[in-house]
């Protein structure tokens, strides 16, 4: 396919969370600043697989993660199970593009699909192996895990968030030259320098406190409550910030909890500078979810690593202990406990923002559209 100036770019994207949408609009702002004129559509998956069939997947999902944890996780493991059954999931995507998603996106007519979600790969292949698409398709991973859900006949690139999830990729059927290693793409806001302490005053915080940053994700999952009332018995110079995003009744907890607190906790429901209070902070507490971890690899910050989700979560969580970036807190008790372990181990701390640096990657998403404007042009 011969390059353009602007490119009609299709993302699909399934509504499980902020992470897969935000590493794909990420990508598409890269794509736009390298080729000015571009256009982009998004495309939720979960609307193609047939009447009713996408409410329920994510209601069989969510509540699998909430409900049946263990189970989820174990069916997640089954990774050569996956990549057993993959003919079947891809004769449905199949039948699913022809009924629903193809007269879309041949009303778009697409120069390049993205997708940021297995399901959404699924479907993007299928309109691939339709052959009325010609369209290029690009699998961004927004875990750290390469799992085989992400494989499909009709991937032209996977954009890979590490050099360990790229091995796996191709050990699990992925063709050796489509992988890439870029990192996950990230907005602009996580890349480059920040000083930490400057940044506090405008976020009305204390220059001279150790700052603990408390997230729960868009949704403010987690045992995030239990975990301010124990980090509020911590002592020295110490300072809380809890971000509740949408989770108004967390919210409203914790601003009561701040208010007979014995060291300062600033409260904040959503937030649009995540990146400012990110940057600022000594360690942040979290679920780790696969933006979010590389959010905070880009910015160089360690992560206690709250009770992670089954599957996805899990293997994230796994990536950062082994390299040194995080430690694990399945409880309230733990994570304070971990807290106060490196308050007394300052060097400890140090190293684990050493190799939160080390592996984060601040320009993925410059580096993937680079990637792919290179291909498009060849």
């Amino acid at each position: 396919m011969g390059l353009v100036t602007g490119l009609r770019v299709m993302l699909l994207n399934v509504d499980v969370g902020a992470g897969h949408r935000r590493a794909g609009e990420a990508l598409c702002q890269a794509l736009g600043g390298l080729r000015p004129g571009s256009t982009f559509r998004t495309v939720e998956a979960l609307e193609h697989l047939g009447p009713g069939a996408g409410k329920l997947a994510r209601d069989i999902y969510l509540g699998m993660q909430q409900e049946l944890p263990g189970l989820w996780g174990a069916i997640y493991e089954q990774r050569g199970l996956f990549q057993l059954l993959r003919p079947l999931g891809e004769l449905a995507d199949d039948l699913r593009v022809e009924l629903g998603l193809l007269p879309e996106a041949l009303r778009f007519n697409p120069q390049l699909l993205v997708a940021t979600h297995p399901l959404a790969c699924g479907l993007g292949a299928g309109l691939r192996r339709s052959r009325e698409i010609d369209a290029p398709l690009v699998a961004v991973l927004t875990d750290l895990d390469g799992h085989p859900a992400w494989v499909a006949e009709g991937i032209d690139l996977y954009l890979a968030p590490t050099a360990a999830a790229a091995a796996d990729l191709r050990a699990r059927g992925a063709a050796p030259g489509a992988v890439v290693e870029t990192g996950i793409p990230l907005r602009e806001a996580f890349s480059g320098e920040r000083d930490r302490l400057a940044l506090r005053e405008p976020l009305g915080l204390e220059r001279g406190r150790l700052t603990l940053l408390l997230l729960g994700g868009g949704l403010g999952l987690g045992p995030i409550i239990e975990t301010a009332r124990a980090l509020c018995a911590l002592q020295g110079p110490v300072q809380v910030v809890l971000i509740a995003g949408s989770n108004r009744e967390l919210e409203e907890q914790a601003r009561a909890l701040a208010r007979d607190a014995a060291l300062p906790v600033t409260v904040t429901g959503h937030v649009e500078n995540i990146a400012d209070y990110m940057a600022t902070a000594d360690l942040v507490l979290s679920k780790p979810g696969g933006l979010t971890c590389a959010e905070l690899l880009a910015l160089g910050r360690p992560l206690v690593a709250l009770r992670p989700l089954a599957g996805q979560e899990e293997a994230n969580c796994a990536v950062l202990v082994r390299e040194g970036a995080a430690v694990r807190a399945d409880d309230a008790r733990a994570a304070h406990l971990a807290v106060e372990e490196l308050l007394r181990r300052p060097a400890d701390l140090q190293r684990m923002e050493q190799a939160a640096a080390r592996l984060g990657r601040p320009g993925a998403a410059k580096a993937a559209a680079r990637e792919i404007i290179a291909r498009l042009a060849s």
